[in-house]
């Protein structure tokens, strides 16, 4: 399994009252603020830049105090932005512009920044022989599974993952029929033209408190198809493919055995995969829809000739593979 990181900002916004001045209260000032943070989505110690703006207010000319968990980081007249570093998963981070206008009024807004962190694992339901050690790719018109593990903090802690409601998107369409509460798997299949797959979710808490997003692209890769000897005594040789040629000497036979690599994996069968071998250029028809084939060099067969593999999906036409090497004759 594949982890790929995605890190996202949860945000609350808390009016706190300051100083009252003509009868209007600093709670109700503060509404009137507009916070943006840069990025929308910061990742876990890294700068940060949290921006105030009104329509209502002139800051321009207000003296703001800026502090982080209660030390000056900014200060002055018009000063209206401020970079911080935010700190580790979980770990929140209190932002307060103090704001006092020209009129003498103060107010604060106060903002916390809570970096967290979402983990993508993606499954291609795609074919690989036994023994390999690698992981099967995601190929056009195959499926794939997408699961999240969110690591999302609230007031009271961490957030369990099965109590979140998760909003799936690819593309940019919402995936309405795979979102909803405790939803954390995507189940899609890839496009034939085989483009590269954008999956976006939304985490939120049962209560609506917390959000959290992230988002992870999947690039299809191309199937193939690699060829190993069948030796009667040890079996198929995964260890050794065959890639440009084979020595076969006088009176001897050989088996050659192929493998599909990332083909849909409920497409591995005779049913749904059609096998074309060839030699020099002329399609074999006793060896047609089979993915072995038995070459005998007779004591008069001289040189070498080229022999050739092709194979496909019978339902998925995108989905095809070929290979070839030259069978030397000794």
């Amino acid at each position: 399994m594949k982890s790929v990181s995605s890190t996202i900002l949860l945000l609350a916004l808390i009016s706190i009252p300051g100083l009252l001045s003509a009868q209007i209260s600093g709670a109700d000032l503060s509404e009137k603020l507009t916070v943006r943070i840069i990025p929308e989505f910061p990742k876990p110690n890294e700068p940060v830049t949290v921006r105030i703006s009104s329509p209502s207010y002139n800051l321009d000319s207000s003296s703001i105090v800026w502090t982080a968990n209660g030390e000056i980081v900014g200060q002055g007249t018009g000063v209206k932005e401020v970079t911080i570093q935010s700190q580790n998963i979980g770990v929140e981070t209190l932002v307060t512009a103090s704001i006092t206008l020209a009129s003498g009024a103060v107010f604060q807004k106060n903002i916390n920044i809570n970096p967290a962190k979402i983990d993508f694992v993606w499954e291609a339901k795609t074919y690989t022989p036994p023994f390999y050690k690698g992981k099967a790719l995601f190929s056009a018109e195959s499926g794939l599974v997408v699961t999240v593990i969110p690591q999302i903090y609230g007031v009271n802690g961490a957030i369990n993952p099965d109590d979140a409601i998760y909003k799936w998107t690819k593309n940019r369409q919402v995936l309405n029929n795979q979102s909803g509460y405790g939803k954390r798997s995507l189940h899609i299949t890839g496009s034939f033209w085989g483009r590269d797959e954008e999956i976006t979710v939304e985490v939120t808490s049962k209560d609506g408190s917390v959000r959290a997003k992230g988002s992870v692209v999947v690039s299809p890769k191309n199937p193939m198809v690699v060829i190993y000897e069948d030796s009667p005594l040890l079996g198929v040789l995964y260890n050794r493919a065959i890639t440009s040629q084979f020595n076969l000497s006088q009176n001897k036979e050989v088996t050659f055995f192929s493998s599909p690599f990332y083909f849909s994996s409920v497409a591995i069968s005779e049913e749904n995969m059609l096998y074309e071998w060839s030699m020099n250029n002329e399609k074999i028809e006793s060896a047609s829809q089979g993915n072995s084939i038995t070459f005998r060099a007779e004591s008069e067969l001289k040189g070498a000739s080229l022999v050739g593999l092709s194979i496909k999906r019978t339902d998925a036409i995108s989905q095809k593979s070929s290979s070839q090497f030259y069978i030397n004759f000794e």
